[in-house]
């Protein structure tokens, strides 16, 4: 369809040329040496063989499509100087005459375009703020809910009697590492392309509104629930179909075991907070146009978590100072083959 719009527009100009100026738009160039009759009579017919192309359908995929055209005629070098000024002052009468309506014709003589500079100004600085406040807003619903998920945790397993899932050094670690770098990814995000088209936000509303408690405290209780259940995970690999929930007192009193239930609550909540900040790069779309952003800090921060979690996981000493490894001196410690599986599910 634009191409045989284009097609047209190519015979209303004898001498100049047709550029594709947006996504719907088209500029048309009408070349004379000097502004005078013969210039202003090709103008005028120009503008009315356009308007009445646009009164007739148009054939596309056997259907008739009918088009409406709004022009605006822009002069050289009355509106500008150089092409960086024309491009300007046409942008500005081309908001200026989608406001006047379909099949209107707008002249820059017409146009107020102090104010429209400062009408855009406004915008701008509308979008920008609409943009840091969104990115103040996901970061701050990423750390309330990646620090719920691990008090839902600690709490859950304190309920049931259990050892607890996570020590001090693993609470420090996801605080300094696995909350910090995605924290400042979402908070470097650039801002969504559609931003504007959201309704302006109240003044007086929280940043909870809009969903801001069911993704705080939803995260939060699926990480948690997670990690615990990765706490779980080793006893029931080891005792099988005779584990019992009653006996799990019983079955964390083995040091080693309760070490490795641990290592796996661990390695569950950094690379659940890891995920999670991807989730929270766009809570209205899904996970999959994550990989559009452009943002480098977002996948900075995901795989330097993942590679500082493995070798805090796996390199001997190390694990050893974190206390999820029984055996130090083997690469891994007491790591199972399906551990891993199990933290990636």
């Amino acid at each position: 369809m634009l191409r045989q719009v284009a097609d047209y527009l190519s015979t209303v100009s004898k001498r100049g040329k047709v550029f594709r100026y947006g996504s719907d738009q088209f500029a048309v160039e009408l070349r004379h040496e000097k502004r005078g009759k013969n210039a202003e009579e090709e103008l005028r017919r120009a503008l009315e063989n356009i308007k009445e192309r646009f009164r007739h359908p148009w054939i596309y995929e056997e259907e008739s499509v009918h088009l409406s055209a709004t022009t605006v005629c822009v002069n050289y070098p009355g509106d500008g100087d150089s092409l960086e000024n024309l491009v300007e002052v046409l942008d500005y009468s081309v908001m200026y005459a989608k406001r006047q309506g379909r099949g209107s014709v707008v002249f820059t003589e017409n146009v107020d375009l102090h104010a429209m500079r400062k009408e855009k100004a406004i915008e701008k600085a509308v979008e920008e703020g609409r943009g840091i406040y969104s990115n103040i807003r996901k970061t701050i619903l990423f750390l309330l809910s990646s620090n719920i998920g691990e008090v839902i945790c600690m709490l859950l397993a304190a309920i049931a009697g259990l050892p607890s899932p996570l020590i001090a050094i693993h609470l420090l670690w996801v605080n300094l590492i696995t909350d910090s770098l995605p924290a400042v990814a979402l908070g470097a995000d650039k801002k969504p392309d559609d931003i504007m088209s959201d309704q302006p936000r109240d003044p007086k509303e929280s940043l909870f509104s809009h969903g801001g408690y069911l993704l705080t405290f939803g995260y939060g209780l699926l990480i948690g629930i997670a990690t615990l259940i990765a706490f779980l995970i080793p006893a029931w690999q080891q005792y099988g179909f005779t584990f019992n929930f009653s006996n799990l007192s019983a079955y964390y009193s083995n040091e080693a075991l309760k070490e490795e239930g641990q290592g796996m609550a661990f390695c569950v909540l950094s690379l659940s907070e890891l995920f999670h900040m991807i989730g929270m790069t766009n809570t209205k779309k899904s996970f999959i146009c994550v990989f559009k952003n452009k943002n480098p800090l977002l996948w900075i921060s995901f795989f330097a978590g993942f590679a500082l979690q493995f070798l805090v996981r796996l390199v001997p000493g190390i694990n050893y100072v974190f206390k999820i490894a029984s055996d130090a001196n083997t690469w891994g410690g007491n790591v199972h083959g399906l551990d891993y599986l199990w933290v990636m599910l």
